[in-house]
């Protein structure tokens, strides 16, 4: 996993991020983990947005799930 600031300068946000890590993937988990779309793809409500158009058939929400579930598992 990585995670950058693309803000010139940094804007804060990761290091805000890192901190909070288990906090952000429970809520993240709880996000995608109630989503009402298949486990197979994904949705406007879970994963998808305007940044990850290209990706959109290639996104399952049940795989950010599964990750997610593993990372909070240690």
């Amino acid at each position: 996993l990585v995670l950058y600031d693309d803000v010139p300068g940094g804007a804060g946000h990761v290091r805000r991020i890192n901190e909070a890590l288990p906090d952000v993937f429970q809520a993240a988990y709880h996000h995608v983990k109630s989503c009402e779309c298949g486990p197979e793809t994904a949705c406007h409500q879970c994963l998808w947005n305007f940044y990850n158009q290209p990706l959109h058939d290639k996104l399952a929400r049940g795989l950010a799930v599964e990750f997610l579930q593993k990372a909070l598992e240690g």
